[in-house]
Formats: C-alpha cells, sequence, structure tokens
C-alpha cells in the first residue's frame, strides 16, 4: 500500500502540472472578396450646396468585341422568323437611339442627325458611334442580309450643299460599321439630300426630322 502512495501522487501532480490537452488552434474564415462593380461608373448625386456644377460628359466609347457568332445560314423559308429575330433584337438594344421599322420582311433604322453628329458638323459625336457599334454588332450576328444606309437633309441649305452635305453624313456611318466589323461587301451608302423629307416644308427651312440617317437591312437568302 506505501508503494502505491507515491505513484497515485505522481499521477496526480502530472494531472495538475502537466500541458494541456492537444486542441486544433481557431483560425477565422478569411473576410468574403470585395464584390466587383459589373455596372459603369456613376458618380454620387450632386450636394445641393454646390456652387458650381460639372458639364455633362459623353459616354464612354463602346468597342465591338472581335468575334461575334452567326445567327446560321439563312433560307428563304426561314426569313420570317430571321428578320422577325433581328427586329426584336434591334428594339431590345437599341431603346431610345433609333425608331425600327418593319416593312414587310425589310427593317429599316431611322436616326436623327443630332443623335449621331456633333452639331452641324461632319463627324459622328461619341454617342452616335456607340450606336452605330451596337448595331453592327447585330448585324454581325445576322450576317446575311445587306444593308443600305441613306443620308437626308432638310431644305435650310441649297441643293447642292443639302446633296454634298447627305452624302459625307452616309459614308461616315458606313465606315463607323465598317470599323466595327462588319463586311465593307454588304454595305452601300448613298447622299439623298433634300429630295425625300419626311415632312413636308417649304425652302430654307429647317426640321430635324427631316435631317436624318436611314439604314435598311434586307434579307439574303441563299436557298
Amino acid at each position: 500500500m506505501r508503494k502505491a502512495v507515491p505513484f497515485l501522487a505522481c499521477l496526480m501532480l502530472a494531472a495538475c502540472g502537466g500541458p494541456p490537452p492537444y486542441r486544433a488552434a481557431y483560425y477565422p474564415p478569411p473576410p468574403p472578396p470585395p464584390r466587383v462593380n459589373l455596372h459603369p461608373y456613376r458618380p454620387p448625386p450632386e450636394s445641393r450646396h454646390a456652387e458650381t456644377r460639372e458639364q455633362p460628359q459623353e459616354p464612354a466609347s463602346i468597342h465591338a468585341p472581335a468575334d461575334v457568332p452567326s445567327a446560321g445560314p439563312l433560307q428563304t423559308a426561314m426569313v420570317g422568323g430571321y428578320m422577325d429575330n433581328q427586329e426584336r433584337d434591334l428594339r431590345q438594344h437599341l431603346r431610345g437611339l433609333a425608331a425600327v421599322g418593319r416593312p414587310g420582311d425589310d427593317i429599316v433604322l431611322n436616326l436623327r442627325d443630332d443623335q449621331l453628329f456633333a452639331g452641324d458638323s461632319l463627324h459622328l459625336s461619341s454617342s452616335g458611334a456607340n450606336a452605330l457599334t451596337r448595331i453592327a454588332v447585330i448585324l454581325r450576328h445576322y450576317d446575311h442580309t445587306q444593308i443600305e444606309v441613306g443620308g437626308y437633309t432638310d431644305t435650310a441649305g441649297t441643293p447642292e450643299q443639302n446633296k454634298k452635305t447627305s452624302e459625307a453624313r452616309a459614308r461616315a456611318v458606313c465606315a463607323a460599321l465598317e470599323d466595327a466589323g462588319v463586311a465593307r461587301g454588304r454595305l452601300t451608302c448613298e447622299g439623298f439630300g433634300e429630295t425625300r423629307p419626311r415632312i413636308a416644308t417649304g425652302d430654307h427651312k429647317r426640321e430635324p426630322r427631316n435631317r436624318r440617317i436611314e439604314i435598311m437591312i434586307l434579307p439574303r437568302a441563299s436557298g
């Protein structure tokens, strides 16, 4: 019995003074990754007490993707559905940018000059170039079509000046579509000056609805 006492005492001392039982260390979970804003940056609203206001900025340029998948071959029996789908996509992506018409199996886009060009110049504005890039991507997807670009003016200038202006603007639109990836062989452009007004006016009258670009999209079935 005396021999057992020292042995029990050693066990008690080991229990009291020994190292604590092993426990796995606790590491808190890592913080979640920051959220990525996929939408264009929009500045916060202005303070009501701001003394000055910044001038509105032109929208950032939109770049056409390098590869756009084709909608596939177009047979004569498929023309109606093919153009229906294209019309739907144009209406969806050009809301507020262009009027979309559908005469028969053709599609016509009507864009006013003040939506495309910077003032009275022959140069596209940033918003106009962006609108044409959106159009070009859809035209590249529905690639079994021919595109006819027509330029039109009002009667504010002379007939000769108006003809020249309408031709230059039609060429500018064709060049922008080609730069965005539309094949040159699908594009034709022509200026009609003041000869085809949407709104009848007298001579030397400014009418924004007559100063426009019309883009005709015509199906080209392969069989």
